[in-house]
């Protein structure tokens, strides 16, 4: 039975990391930190719960499954229709899309200006290339795996050793009233706002079409894989 090796299963996994990465996973763990203060590790489990296993699990569940619309006409065929477009607007035009592409802009408008026209020419030139890379969801893993995952993950151990060794402030901050008093559900709802759980429900069938992309065509291999 023909599987993928542990270099394919590699590239694999720095796709679907970097697919995951959004602008919800830069903005949100600084600002628990900052919000949760002495509570920040208690409040951290909480957010790992919600923003990391439940994408992990939905992933899992669609590739079983076979697919979003699988998975969810198990309930009703109807269901199944108006719950994916629910979850396609919502990572997509409705949410997720334009916090990506502002969020972006943000960390660069201090080199170049946050004037409306120069944000106007960088959502032009991002969206565009967002739509290039759209257009083959099966070479993701040669475009995502192989170049922004890696990319990606040295600037945030940079990110993090700066912040480690230069750190805004001295000593933890005295938690808000949502931390102070449940820190570990308040860190899963602001998992939660990561969307990375409804973005898994659609990222499980597009590994899924990656690995097949590799030649796997026995499907209970491409459920394993994935």
């Amino acid at each position: 039975m023909q599987k993928l090796n542990r270099r394919s299963l590699l590239l694999v996994g720095f796709t679907l990391f970097s697919m995951f990465f959004g602008a919800g996973n830069l903005i949100f763990p600084p600002y628990l930190g900052a919000q949760a203060g002495a509570d920040a590790w208690l409040a951290f489990v909480g957010f790992a719960v919600s923003a990391i296993g439940l994408p992990v699990i939905g992933v899992i569940a669609v590739a079983r499954a076979g697919g979003l619309s699988e998975l969810a006409g198990r309930v009703h065929p109807r269901f199944a229709q108006i719950f994916a477009l629910l979850v396609y607007l919502s990572i997509g035009p409705c949410l997720a899309i334009p916090r990506t592409a502002s969020t972006s802009f943000q960390m660069l408008a201090p080199l170049i200006g946050g004037d409306a026209m120069r944000q106007l020419i960088y959502s032009i030139v991002f969206f565009a290339a967002a739509f290039f890379v759209a257009l083959h969801p099966e070479k993701l893993t040669s475009w995502l795996g192989r170049i922004l995952c890696p990319t990606l993950i040295v600037l945030i151990f940079v990110l993090f050793f700066g912040c480690l060794f230069h750190p805004v402030a001295e000593h933890y901050g005295v938690p808000t009233a949502d931390y102070a008093s449940l820190p570990g559900l308040t860190g899963i709802l602001n998992g939660y706002q990561t969307m990375d759980t409804l973005a898994a429900l659609n990222f499980g069938a597009v590994i899924a079409l990656n690995i097949r992309d590799y030649g796997i065509e026995d499907e209970q291999q491409v459920r394993r894989s994935t």
